[in-house]
């Protein structure tokens, strides 16, 4: 358990700022923790994520990437125009327009930095264009632009009411979304534990801080229905399909 090994064997610690602690202590045990960590309570904060630590670890979503792209192809004419919102470092985005030639993409984020990254990951793709846009303000695109869009692992970071607005009017009649959310991770769920263990045992001054971002909070429900879901269908005026 990441909270047993975050314990100090010494006396309670008074420090300031209990997250260079944090960090200190658990950098010899993962590196993907001490990532997250960085994340969620560094970049939190400033509502920004890192683009050069991010690039370190969104390898892992290759499985989401993989299934975008194939639902895009199985749900797209041949030659569609599609927005991908929040790409980041580059995927889904680089992912489908290697897989679907025809295809126009245009990849998108909030971020000047992981434009740069990810136009270096999609070096050579001749049908990608690359724009700095938040999804929550999508007005660089006129309305019905798009025959898809795709969002992946990135709602849960923006107003998800004004996201979605956005994402339902830059796509044409009958256009379809794509989203994905995470409904786990244990790396988060322990490291959440771990600070407040640190909190009750290590003298820290205060409550514990409240995070600057949740990767799960537009997680599944009891009743499996997620956040994205609900949003959608408390919008009566929009018609499209998720």
């Amino acid at each position: 358990q990441i909270a047993s090994k975050l314990r100090p064997s010494t006396a309670p610690i008074h420090c300031a700022n209990p997250f260079w602690h944090i960090m200190h202590v658990i950098h010899q045990w993962s590196l993907l923790v001490a990532l997250l960590l960085y994340i969620v309570l560094g970049a939190g904060a400033q509502q920004q994520i890192d683009a050069k630590v991010y690039a370190k670890i969104f390898e892992v979503n290759k499985p989401a990437w993989a299934r975008l792209a194939a639902l895009i192809k199985e749900n797209t004419p041949k030659g569609a125009s599609v927005i991908d919102i929040g790409a980041g470092p580059g995927e889904p985005t680089t992912t489908m327009a290697k897989l679907l030639e025809t295809h126009t993409f245009v990849l998108t984020d909030s971020q000047v930095r992981m434009i740069e990254n990810a136009k270096r990951r999609a070096a050579g793709l001749n049908n990608v264009e690359f724009h700095v846009a938040s999804a929550e303000d999508l007005s660089a695109f006129p309305t019905a632009s798009f025959d898809a869009a795709t969002a992946c692992y990135v709602l849960m970071f923006v107003n998800l009411d004004k996201a979605l607005k956005e994402m339902a009017r830059v796509l044409k009649p009958g256009g379809v979304a794509f989203v994905t959310v995470w409904t786990g991770m244990p790396f988060y769920e322990m490291t959440v534990e771990a600070l407040k263990e640190l909190y009750s045992t290590q003298g820290f001054k205060g409550s514990v801080p409240a995070l600057g971002v949740n990767p799960l909070s537009l997680s599944t429900t009891q009743f499996g229905v997620s956040s994205v879901e609900t949003g959608i269908s408390d919008m009566a005026d929009i018609n499209f399909k998720i």
